[in-house]
């Protein structure tokens, strides 16, 4: 078992349940894409992300609206390294509904600043720091990110 895979899973499933836990319940009310979006949960707890994603594509493919399916799905890509793809699947979630979680903007800006992609970036460190509670770590990178 990869070093790497079991940091990706304690990442993603802290991320989870954070989002989770801070709105009570999932975005969506399709009882389908909540049953596609739990079955990706386990499977990323087996340490299977390939199945893991596919369950979460095909949880946004029945509610294209569920924010936190959007969120994992850029979390795989990002491990993946598939920075333009993650963008991408962040940027829908920040769109659908951006005061869910607050740091997704500090995820989005963190993979387009490492890619060279510094107007983006700009625009998300900004977001992020415009809410209230930014605070620690998480603030002073986005604060000198900004200022280079």
């Amino acid at each position: 078992m990869s070093l790497r895979i079991l940091a990706l899973l304690f990442c993603l499933l802290i991320q989870t349940s954070f989002i989770v836990h801070s709105q009570e319940e999932l975005s969506t009310k399709s009882k389908k894409a909540k049953q596609y979006y739990e079955a990706g949960e386990q499977l990323l707890q087996q340490q299977k992300i390939a199945e893991a994603k596919l369950n979460f594509q095909q949880a946004i493919d029945e509610d294209p609206d569920f924010y936190e399916a959007y969120m994992m799905m850029g979390e795989i890509c990002e491990h993946e390294k598939n920075d333009s793809v993650a963008v991408v699947v962040y940027k829908k979630a920040v769109e659908l509904d951006p005061d869910r979680f607050p740091a997704a903007f500090q995820i989005l800006a963190d993979i387009e600043y490492k890619n060279g992609w510094y107007q983006d970036a700009v625009v998300h460190y900004q977001k992020y720091l415009s809410y209230e509670g930014t605070h620690g770590a998480s603030q002073i990178k986005a604060e000198k990110h900004l200022a280079n």
